[in-house]
């Protein structure tokens, strides 16, 4: 039997969106809880009974198990990192409560076919945790385990162990989410590649050179709805900047960070601008290398962290001194989206401004204690010129009363 130590797919700073389990996962019962802990082999069956209990749609009977798998079983991350073994088969699991992927699609099989439910494992390529995208020329091996379920007449896909929590360096963090629930296929295979090409259930089944090639997307880029508007791969070869467009639904909001090859962030290297639907990302690279750019993001009015939608590589031949403003949190929450200037440092002298800040009655630019007010000319937009004669020079709105709110601040040399 292989065993597959794939770890969950998230860093410390991703999580994946955060759902609400079926209430039939979560109120099993004590004693019946207590009795599956003894005897799972024996109780497995009334487990089945109380989850699909009261319900009609099989999707919501499939999703109440997947549910009770991911709330109730955690991540053996002592094993993963350790490279012993962990509990596989069911029994074993359920009786623990710890396993790898393995066991939690061991679990999902029984449950599901006790059920009455058409349920299979498969086996392949997930990219997880160690997942290297500057790794050339990777041949396949299979490294994690996953199910589809026949709901009615159509095969859904699921990842009850990525939907289970995520690491937070070498421990596992319990966090329910229903990111790789359901998920369409030509979504799941960004990050799902099956042994047996059949379980792609895609009408034309992509190659292994072609999954790879793909971009590394987290469930949130789907469940969020982004979408790609401009063309993307694993790894772009660029010069000293890089500009790229999606499209995400108006009440998302976004943040994104560049990293370089050895994980240490680099501030003021990338700019994410959200006007309604659209979203734009600048990059400038510091020089010549490896780098990674992450994208957050989350949906409003939801409160929490921001969490994991994109992961895109780049090989930069050059670099430049060129960087973005400074970004304060109105930034976003104004959805500032800078026209003239885009990167600093500024030039002393007459520099014109145009940008977009919206909801806001008055936006100026604020240089040592000079405040200049920037003209509306509608739709949000402001412009103006302004003389720069100190050291910085910051984007703000007026809250009323004299004072100021600063959106983002450039360098002035």
């Amino acid at each position: 039997m292989k065993i597959f130590l794939l770890s969950l797919i998230l860093f410390s700073t991703i999580m994946l969106p955060q759902n609400t389990p079926h209430p039939n996962a979560v109120n099993i019962s004590s004693s019946l809880t207590s009795n599956l802990k003894k005897d799972p082999g024996k109780y497995k069956k009334d487990l089945v009974t109380a989850l699909v209990k009261g319900l009609t749609s099989n999707r919501e009977k499939v999703k109440a198990i997947h549910d009770w798998i991911a709330i109730n079983i955690g991540y053996d991350a002592n094993a993963y990192f350790s490279g012993s073994s962990s509990a596989n088969i069911a029994n074993d699991v359920i009786k623990t409560g710890l396993s790898v992927c393995e066991g939690y699609s061991n679990v999902a099989l029984e449950l599901l076919s006790m059920a009455g439910f058409e349920c299979v494992k498969i086996t392949g390529f997930g990219k997880g945790y160690g997942y290297d995208p500057f790794k050339q020329n990777e041949k396949f091996s299979s490294n994690h385990a996953w199910n589809a379920v026949k709901i009615d007449t159509k095969w859904e896909l699921f990842d009850v162990t990525w939907n289970s929590g995520y690491l937070e360096g070498r421990k596992f963090i319990k966090r329910y989410s229903e990111g790789y629930l359901f998920l369409q296929p030509e979504l799941f295979i960004y990050t799902h590649y099956p042994e047996d090409s059949k379980y792609q259930f895609l009408s034309r089944t992509l190659s292994w050179a072609e999954f790879m090639n793909l971009p590394f997307v987290y469930s949130g880029f789907f469940d969020l709805g982004f979408k790609f508007v401009t063309p993307l791969k694993k790894l772009q070869s660029t010069g000293e900047s890089y500009s790229f467009e999606l499209k995400a639904p108006a009440n998302i909001k976004i943040m994104a960070n560049l990293f370089d090859s050895k994980g240490k962030e680099i501030p003021g290297r990338v700019l994410a601008q959200k006007s309604g639907e659209m979203i734009k990302i600048d990059i400038l690279f510091p020089g010549k290398g490896d780098f990674i750019m992450r994208l957050y993001a989350k949906r409003e009015p939801e409160t929490g962290s921001y969490g994991g939608t994109l992961e895109l590589s780049f090989n930069a031949s050059k670099g430049t001194s060129l960087v973005f403003p400074e970004i304060y949190g109105e930034f976003n929450a104004k959805e500032t989206f800078l026209k003239m200037p885009v990167s600093g440092p500024l030039k002393r002298g007459l520099q014109k401004f145009e940008v977009q800040v919206k909801n806001v009655k008055e936006v100026g630019i604020l240089t040592g204690d000079n405040y200049t007010p920037l003209k509306s000319s509608g739709n949000n937009v402001y412009t103006g010129s302004v003389e720069l004669n100190k050291p910085d020079a910051a984007l703000v709105y007026s809250t009323g009363g004299g004072k100021l709110q600063f959106i983002c601040k450039w360098k002035v040399e």
